[in-house]
């Protein structure tokens, strides 16, 4: 699972109380609490979750999926009170796995794409029905190379010729690019959207 993954776009608290209603005290050692580490290095698309927040539902999703770097014996269904005990801790041994869990990635698919790779992404806006058939042509050619061929019922019932499957090709484009980055994606759901979706597929660059 790409780790393009993890972080959002909310300002932390800058006074005793911080993020979510976790307190960023520190201790009379002058101890930081992880959640004020992490806040010192928190980047506008990052959001550092809180117990309650709506991100939760379909990141606790993401983190039972994985297999990688998992928190020994915490569930998915554990995970948000894991992160609000571990924050108002000191226990630097936490902080990697607090800051791949507790903090999250709000782009979405698209605005990841954007922002750290050269591909161009088709426009999705407006009549370009030529360009769409174009990436079409390429991913018909291309498909059973590299491992990236989609697999989507929907697109695949589409997949017929030109006139079909450029459309069907943006749908799905659509729909995987609107995801947010905290949200369950399939395997290798970027590298599929920068080959399939992109001016270099359509033969424009």
């Amino acid at each position: 699972m790409s780790k393009a993954m993890f972080a959002a776009a909310a300002a932390s608290g800058t006074g005793a109380l911080g993020v979510g209603g976790y307190y960023s005290y520190q201790a009379i050692k002058g101890e930081p609490t992880l959640l004020s580490k992490l806040e010192s290095s928190l980047q506008n698309h990052q959001k550092i979750l809180s117990v309650g927040d709506a991100e939760w539902s379909s990141w606790s999703e993401v983190y039972k999926a994985s297999v990688q770097n998992k928190i020994p014996e915490v569930t998915h269904s554990d995970l948000p009170k894991w992160c609000e005990a571990t924050l108002k801790s000191h226990d630097k041994s936490k902080l990697d796995l607090a800051s791949a869990w507790c903090v999250i990635n709000t782009r979405s698919l698209a605005e990841e794409i954007k922002a750290t790779s050269s591909a161009s992404l088709l426009s999705l806006e407006g009549d370009n029905t030529t360009a769409w058939e174009g990436a079409w042509d390429f991913y018909n050619q291309n498909k059973n190379t590299g491992g990236l061929e989609i697999s989507d019922a929907t697109f695949k019932a589409g997949d017929t010729d030109k006139a079909k499957g450029g459309p069907a090709l943006k749908k799905w484009c659509s729909d995987l690019l609107s995801k947010k980055m905290y949200e369950p994606l399939e395997v290798r759901a970027k590298e599929r959207a920068e080959k399939w979706c992109s001016s270099h597929a359509s033969g424009n660059t």
